[in-house]
């Protein structure tokens, strides 16, 4: 599971409540004290409609669910005018084994920083060598304001500082 771009930080919890597709969802009485999970099939904008109506309502959380069986698409729901209610994304495959799980206590957290500053900045690494061949390894940590930048290639970061990690000391 990842958090969906824009997402709040923060806590959801409550009874886990399987919405459906957007048209279904819209005609559900769920809010205080529900985890919803939603099986989008709507544009983008319907989704966005939708999630700032759930949170009106006072979903504690809510869960998209991505089409593909191992995917999770971190711009399935991207609302920057969401504030207090946390989404995150969960491929498909995640989300059969949760629907077995409709009606227990679920608990949602996405963390984020406190101050967000707009500013990036360049990781440059360079180990270097004797030998005729070289090797570039390269991943990139950027978001959108207001998004969590780990869901735009955290692991390719985290996967880059295993391998200067490994390859430090080494000619």
């Amino acid at each position: 599971a990842c958090p969906v771009q824009y997402s709040p930080a923060g806590v959801g919890r409550g009874r886990l409540v399987y919405l459906g597709n957007e048209e279904r969802a819209e005609g559900l009485a769920v809010g205080k004290g529900a985890v919803g999970m939603l099986m989008p099939q709507a544009d983008l904008y319907r989704r966005q409609a939708l999630a700032r109506e759930l949170e009106r309502r006072g979903l504690e959380a809510l869960i998209v669910v991505s089409p593909l069986n191992d995917l999770v698409n971190t711009k399935i729901v991207r609302d920057p005018t969401l504030t207090r209610m946390p989404v995150i994304t969960v491929p498909y495959a995640e989300a059969l084994s949760l629907k077995g799980h409709e009606g227990e206590e679920a608990e949602v957290a996405v963390k984020g920083e406190s101050a967000r500053t707009g500013r990036s900045q360049n990781v440059i690494a360079e180990i270097p060598g004797t030998g005729p061949h070289w090797l570039a390894v390269c991943a990139h940590y950027d978001t959108a304001a207001g998004a969590p930048g780990a869901t735009d290639n955290g692991g390719g970061v985290a996967a880059l500082l295993a391998l200067a990690a490994h390859f430090k000391g080494r000619r």
